[in-house]
């Protein structure tokens, strides 16, 4: 009589879970017409490379200039999530001392809607919600900046919790706010004159 061999055990299978892969870093130093033609688009608001940085002067009217990039991906649309914008910011005047910003934009939408981490109301910086042109400041920070000064702006954002930082010190954080998940990059400027240059985006 033959002998019965016990069936092989079924080893539990590994599963394969893939993590979604991070956009390529993007970065511009407006040293050529191409940088800003080629990369940025919706722009609301006169934008002009001046000098090799990127200038805009407002009156009493919000500006923006939005970041897709679409062509690291053709066809589509990036919508940053976890990641850091970096930027230098020049306020060159204050056109309205009592509000003006001019800073860089993170989870933007379409519209005017926004997180913003800006140079603002004559010597203090904003880490605010921008939502259709109205502005709900989550934090800020007493930083005595002053015009005619370059200064390194740098808002991190992973998933819920807000960062920011001047010249690589933090100034404004960490802020908690579930509002926006992921979105455009960008720049904005109310009521200054002001210029813009070394643009950095990258993954955390």
């Amino acid at each position: 009589m033959g002998t019965l061999t016990p069936p092989l055990l079924m080893q539990p299978r590994a599963l394969s879970i893939k993590t979604p892969t991070p956009y390529p870093r993007f970065n511009t130093d407006f040293n050529h017409d191409s940088d800003l033609i080629d990369w940025w688009d919706s722009a609301i608001g006169v934008w002009a490379r001046v000098g090799n940085r990127l200038s805009n002067n407002t009156g009493a009217a919000w500006t923006n200039y939005r970041c897709p990039p679409t062509r690291l991906i053709p066809g589509g649309i990036i919508l940053w999530a976890n990641y850091v914008v970096e930027c230098d910011v020049e306020v060159v005047t204050e056109n309205n001392l009592i509000t003006n910003r001019a800073g860089i934009l993170i989870r933007a939408s379409a519209g005017v809607s926004a997180y913003m981490f800006a140079l603002a109301n004559n010597g203090g910086v904003h880490q605010a919600e921008l939502d259709d042109w109205q502005v709900a400041v989550l934090a800020q920070s007493a930083f005595a900046w002053v015009t005619g000064q370059i200064y390194r702006l740098k808002i991190q954002v992973i998933g819920t919790t807000i960062n920011c930082f001047i010249d690589d010190v933090l100034v404004i954080g960490p802020v908690v706010d579930a509002t926006r998940i992921s979105g455009r990059v960008g720049l904005t400027n109310y009521e200054t004159d002001s210029l813009w240059d070394n643009v950095d985006v990258y993954p955390i």
